[in-house]
């Protein structure tokens, strides 16, 4: 066999082998956990909290304790088609950071969200609890969207932290109990997850870490 048709076969070689690995690893990066999710066990003015896969999430989740590090919140409400979660968070389309709802399955979709919990604030009676609902269907019929400026001060935009607290403060409670972090370029001390998680008063209804499973994609 000729030198050429060696060098040939094994650029062939090497080119069926770059296929398999690469579409190996496409296939491996789309494969993610079902999560199980007891929606039942879920009722409104619940709190739904998550750790999403990103950089920027992490960095988030770093200033809370080991076990409430969390970048992301919304509020459990109950709907005519089921539990739907009441948040808002940035997006590169602008026209998506209004107020919205969303499936919990959508919330805790393991392509984006590597932990979550769900959290009670206990005590709670059914007056305050539809007023929490209220509240948070009128917030989200208005036009407020997500405030990349993280300033509590202006409610004319919120961030998700932002948006949980002016909802409990509307019943009198302050979930965050004036715990706040000093972030690099915000404009006001903000309000993470972990600063709301950490209240004594919430108790841990289900919780779940993708972490901890051999099948998890980091």
């Amino acid at each position: 066999m000729s030198i050429s048709a060696r060098n040939n076969i094994c650029k062939s070689l090497f080119f069926i082998i770059l296929s398999l690995l690469i579409g190996c690893a496409t296939r491996a990066s789309k494969t993610y956990p079902t999560i199980q999710i007891p929606e039942a066990d879920f009722r409104s003015a619940d709190l739904a909290l998550r750790l999403g896969r990103s950089i920027e999430s992490d960095l988030i989740a770093r200033g809370g304790e080991s076990d409430n590090r969390y970048s992301h919140i919304g509020l459990l409400i109950e709907s005519d088609s089921g539990m739907i979660v009441v948040d808002i968070e940035p997006s590169t389309d602008k026209e998506s950071e209004q107020i919205k709802a969303q499936s919990v399955s959508n919330f805790f979709n393991s392509q984006k969200a590597i932990a979550g919990t769900i959290m009670r604030y206990d005590g709670l009676d059914s007056t305050q609890i539809n007023m929490l609902k209220n509240k948070a269907i009128e917030l989200l019929n208005s036009s407020i969207t997500f405030d990349h400026d993280y300033q509590q001060s202006d409610n004319s935009k919120m961030y998700c932290t932002e948006l949980i607290e002016v909802l409990f403060n509307a019943i009198n409670i302050s979930l965050s109990e004036n715990r706040n972090r000093t972030l690099p370029l915000a404009k006001e001390p903000v309000i993470i997850p972990s600063d709301i998680s950490q209240n004594r008063n919430l108790k841990r209804i289900w919780s779940y870490d993708l972490r901890f499973l051999a099948d998890s994609i980091r």
